[in-house]
C-alpha cells in the first residue's frame, strides 16, 4: 500500500436492486511490517461485528511462511481480544451474537470443536503466489499445506491459496473474496471431490480427508479435521506435538516451522539483513531495475507502484519532519518554562518584600 494503512472501497451491484443501488465494502490494507501494530485497531473499531480480517502470506518464500503467519495472527488476535472486551462492555448482545455466529460457522458438532480457539471476527488466510509453490518439491509443498491447514483450522479461519498466474486458484480467491466482502454466494472448493458445488459445501468436515496437495485449496471454517491434517505427520514428530487432550499444543507452530526447515532451510525472518531487504522490497526496491518485479514487467502496475512508493517516501519524510519539529519545540519550551517559573518566583518574592515594607 501507498501508506502504512491504505483504504479502498470496492462496490458491487446490489442483488435484486431495480434502481442501480450498489453494496460497498470498506477495505483497510495494512502493509509493510509490524512496526505500527496499533493501526489494526482503526478498521476494527469502525464495525467490529461486520469485520473480516485477511492475512496474506508469501508462499514464494516458503521458509518464512509459518513464522510470518504466526506473528501476524498473534498480533491480530491480541487486537481482536482488546476490541472485543470494549465491545462486550458497550454492546453485550451483539458481542454474544458474534461468538454464537463464529461457533455456528465452525459447527458445534465438529469433532475438534473443543480443541480449537475460534476467532469471533472471521479470519481469512491467503497463501499467495501459489504458482511458485506448485513448482516446489511435492513433499515440501505437502508439508507446507498441512501446516497452513493446521493453523487455519485451529482458529476457525478460512484458508485459500491464490495466484494471479493460476486460473484455478485465482477463481477460488475471487469466490472467497466475494463472500467475505459482500456475503454473496457459497465459496467454491476445488479440494473436495465429486458432487455439485452446493453438495461440496454441504459435505463440510466429513470430506476433509479428500484435501490433497495437487490442487489449490479453499477450506472454509469447520471443513477440515486434525485427524485428516495429521494423517501423514512430518518425519520425527508424533500427534501429541501438535494436538492433545487439552487442545492445540503450545509449540505446535514451532514444530511445523522446524519440519519445514528440512525442505526450505532456516527461516530468515529474524535475520536483520533479510528484514531490511524485505522492507526495501515493500518500499519499491524492485520497481526500478533488476528486481523481482521486473521478471514480470507490467508498465501500468510499475507506474502505479512507483507513484505509491513516492507517496510513501514523502509521507515518511513528513512524519519525520513533524517529529523533529515537535522534539525541537519541546527542547525550546523547557528553558522557556524554567524562565517563566523563575520570573514568577522572583515576582512573588518582590511582592512579598513590598508588602513587608508597607507594613
Amino acid at each position: 500500500p501507498a501508506f502504512p494503512l491504505d483504504y479502498h472501497s470496492p462496490r458491487r451491484p446490489r442483488a435484486g436492486s431495480t434502481n442501480n443501488s450498489k453494496d460497498i465494502s470498506h477495505v483497510w490494507e495494512l502493509g509493510g511490517n509490524l512496526s505500527v501494530p496499533e493501526l489494526i485497531s482503526i478498521p476494527l473499531r469502525r464495525g467490529l461485528d461486520k469485520s473480516v480480517v485477511v492475512v496474506v502470506v508469501d508462499t514464494g518464500r516458503p521458509e518464512n511462511v509459518v513464522g510470518s503467519l504466526k506473528k501476524w495472527l498473534d498480533l491480530v488476535r491480541d487486537r481482536i481480544d482488546v476490541e472485543m472486551r470494549e465491545f462486550e462492555a458497550k454492546e453485550p448482545a451483539r458481542a454474544k451474537a458474534m461468538f454464537e455466529e463464529a461457533e455456528r460457522r465452525f459447527g458445534v458438532d465438529h469433532p475438534d470443536f473443543s480443541s480449537v480457539n475460534i476467532s469471533p471476527v472471521p479470519i481469512v488466510i491467503v497463501a499467495n503466489k501459489y504458482d511458485k509453490l506448485k513448482e516446489e518439491d511435492s513433499a515440501g509443498r505437502r508439508c507446507l499445506m498441512q501446516a497452513l491447514r493446521f493453523v487455519a483450522h485451529g482458529i476457525g479461519a478460512t484458508l485459500v491459496f491464490a495466484s494471479t498466474r493460476d486460473k484455478q486458484s485465482r477463481d477460488l480467491f475471487r469466490s472467497v473474496a466475494r463472500q467475505s466482502l459482500f456475503d454473496q454466494g457459497p465459496v467454491a472448493s476445488a479440494a473436495v471431490e465429486g458432487g455439485s458445488e452446493q453438495q461440496q459445501q454441504n459435505a463440510k468436515w466429513k470430506k476433509a480427508a479428500n484435501f490433497g496437495d495437487s490442487a489449490p485449496l479453499a477450506v472454509k471454517p469447520g471443513c477440515d479435521t486434525f485427524e485428516a491434517i495429521l494423517a501423514a505427520m512430518p518425519k520425527g514428530t508424533v500427534k501429541s506435538d501438535f494436538v492433545g487432550h487439552n487442545g492445540i499444543g503450545p509449540r505446535a507452530t514451532e514444530t511445523w516451522a522446524k519440519s519445514l526447515e528440512v525442505f526450505y532451510g532456516r527461516s530468515t525472518l529474524d535475520d536483520k539483513k533479510e528484514e531490511a531487504k524485505l522492507e526495501l522490497d515493500d518500499e519499491g526496491e524492485n520497481d526500478g531495475g533488476g528486481g523481482k518485479a521486473n521478471s514480470y514487467p507490467e508498465p501500468a502496475v510499475d507506474e502505479a507502484r512507483a507513484a505509491a512508493n513516492l507517496r510513501l517516501t514523502q509521507y515518511k519524510k513528513e512524519v519525520q519532519r513533524r517529529q523533529e519539529i515537535a522534539a525541537a519545540a519541546i527542547d525550546v519550551e523547557k528553558p522557556r518554562e524554567r524562565e517563566r517559573k523563575s520570573r514568577k518566583s522572583s515576582d512573588r518574592d518582590k511582592s512579598s518584600g513590598e508588602r513587608r515594607r508597607r507594613k
